[in-house]
Formats: structure tokens, C-alpha cells, sequence
């Protein structure tokens, strides 16, 4: 399958005709992905490339008007986060979920809530809380999700055995339009890891929601935000 797709959250530029390029920057470095410095450069050598910025844990300043956030790796808090984008300022968020123990489901909810002119993608639509970040995707205008990463580790894409608990709710939200009307296809692939874009892909293309999820969410997204 060599169809034209989009990515919503990678840390390496593949065989995708569009998608946000996500630096790794902060507490833990750029191992795998590259720092905010980096991501203006490598994303100025591909057209529809978009570069996002890391906020750190000292809340740098940025220059892309997308930002990540992520709570995870830089254990700032709800009220920080709160804060800095009052300052910042930004047009859309990306935002990890993964399970971070110090957040609740609903703490990112809030977020969303208070700044609902913003667009906010919930990366990894938040692992083992799939079910609640979906949800929020459902009744959130402003809320996007992806399965980046989390599909893989859990064997819904790959090779890995599958936990039919996450793997069925995944399946779930490729057919219900309420859902799948706010998900967007990721890969979360770094750099020098093998580009498993394809792979993906082609289990998504089981779904009639395929061209829905792979390209028309991803402009939607971003025409939200763009002037």
C-alpha cells in the first residue's frame, strides 16, 4: 500500500505526504527524536511538514504555534501547564497521555474545557484509559486522539500478542463515527527505527473509516487552527 497518508505525531520524517514533526526535547534530551533547535531544519527540507516544539520543564520559550506538552517526562502539574498556555499563547496542543500517574483523565479534560478555542490532540489517547480519553474525544469539540505508539505495544498493529481490554476499544473507535470522526493515524516512529507506517496502515485499511482517519482528520485538525 503506497497510498497517501498523513501523520499526526512522528519523530522522524518517513514516506507520509504530511504530518507534525514532534521534537524531543527537556529533562530526558532528544534520544530518539531531535530538540527544538533541530525540528526547524529537518522540517524545512520536506513540504507539508509541520514542526512542533517541546515545552520543557522550565517552560522555555517556543516558536511554532503548535507546542507538546508532556506531562510524563517533565512532571510539571495541571496548573502549571494551565499557566504557560495563558503565557504562551499557542494555536493548537499536543499533549502525551500516556498513563501519567500524576494526572487523571479528567485533569486533561479541564484543560480542554477552559481553553476550548484551542485545538488539543491527546496523543496515545491515554493507554490503559483508552475508554475515558475516547469519551472526552466524543463530547469535546476541541479534543483529537490518536492510537500512535499504543496500538503497537498493546497488538493491535505488529507483532506483539494483543490485550483484547485495549485492542477491542481501538476496534471500536475505527467504526463508530462519533469517534472516529476526532482520530487521526500516527506512528510515533523515531529516529533510525524502522518506518512501520505501511504496517500500520495497512490494518487501518480494513475500517471504511480508513480515509477518514488517515488523511481528510488530519487537514480537518489542522484547518482549525491555521489562519
Amino acid at each position: 500500500m503506497e497510498d497517501k497518508y498523513y501523520d499526526c505525531h512522528m519523530h522522524e520524517i518517513g514516506k507520509e505526504e504530511g504530518g507534525l514533526l514532534i521534537a524531543l526535547d527537556g529533562l530526558r534530551g532528544s534520544a530518539g527524536g531531535y530538540n527544538n533547535n533541530e525540528i526547524l531544519e529537518v522540517a524545512s527540507k520536506k513540504k507539508g511538514i509541520i514542526p512542533v516544539q517541546y515545552v520543557k520543564w522550565n517552560f522555555d520559550e517556543t516558536s511554532t504555534s503548535i507546542v507538546k506538552y508532556h506531562p510524563r517526562r517533565e512532571k510539571y502539574t495541571v496548573a502549571d501547564v494551565e499557566k504557560d498556555i495563558i503565557k504562551r499563547k499557542p494555536k493548537a496542543i499536543v499533549i502525551d497521555t500516556l498513563n501519567q500517574p500524576e494526572w487523571e483523565p479528567n485533569d486533561y479534560w479541564k484543560l480542554a474545557r477552559k481553553f476550548d478555542t484551542i485545538p488539543f490532540l491527546f496523543s496515545h489517547t491515554g493507554g490503559f484509559d483508552i475508554l475515558q480519553f475516547m469519551n472526552i474525544a466524543m463530547y469535546q469539540n476541541n479534543v483529537w486522539i490518536d492510537f500512535s505508539f499504543v496500538q503497537q505495544v498493546f497488538g493491535f498493529c505488529g507483532k506483539k500478542q494483543s490485550l483484547h481490554a485495549i485492542t477491542d476499544v481501538m476496534d471500536y473507535g475505527l467504526k463508530e463515527e462519533r469517534i472516529f470522526r476526532k482520530l487521526m493515524f500516527g506512528t510515533d516512529r523515531m529516529r533510525n527505527d524502522e518506518d512501520i507506517s505501511q504496517e500500520i496502515l495497512k490494518v487501518y485499511a480494513k475500517y471504511k473509516s480508513y480515509n477518514t482517519v488517515v488523511k481528510d482528520n488530519y487537514f480537518n485538525f489542522v484547518n482549525s487552527f491555521s489562519d
